[in-house]
């Protein structure tokens, strides 16, 4: 991974040319999608998500009003999805839900989700900084991406997860 403490356009297209899974497609969610969605976070149980915020996903996603992408492999099985959502009064953008099926972390295809996402939260005018609420299992993968520390609260997910809440501050294009 490129080093620096900011994503920036040159780092994403490293990433996007380094995924290590091929066949891959991203795409706008569609409503037939969300039986693949549940069933990439669900693979996700209990590490990173409790089981009880599956029905809360799947409310959301039957319910959203915000972007949100699939990644698609070999041409139909959903491996990925994630959004965001912008505050336009405020000029920050706030990453949603996002999620790798477990069995294919590690291999890129976060590093695309987010690259995606940060593509178009970029082309929002007046938007000038990017927040997670992640875990601690996935603090290391937003780290690496420019995203620094704001707070932590243990276990402010649930039982064994921890909140901790994210900023990237965004450059000029």
């Amino acid at each position: 991974m490129v080093a620096g403490p900011l994503a920036t356009p040159e780092r994403l297209s490293f990433e996007l040319a380094s995924c290590r899974v091929k066949d891959v497609a991203l795409r706008r969610y569609r409503d037939t999608d969300r039986a693949g969605c549940l069933a990439v976070m669900r693979t996700n149980v209990p590490r990173y998500f409790l089981q009880r915020e599956v029905n809360g996903f799947g409310e959301w996603l039957a319910n959203r009003t915000s972007p949100y992408f699939v990644v698609e492999r070999d041409g139909d099985r959903i491996v990925g999805c994630g959004g965001y959502r912008i505050d336009q009064a405020s000029g920050v953008a706030h990453l949603v839900w996002g999620m790798i099926a477990s069995d294919i972390h590690r291999r890129g295809l976060g590093s695309l989700l987010f690259a995606k996402r940060l593509d178009e939260i970029r082309g929002q005018s007046g938007v000038h900084e990017v927040w997670v609420d992640t875990s601690q299992h996935s603090q290391g993968f937003f780290e690496r991406l420019g995203f620094v520390v704001q707070s932590k609260s243990a276990n402010g997910h649930g039982d064994g997860i921890d909140s901790v809440r994210m900023r990237l501050a965004l450059r000029s294009p």
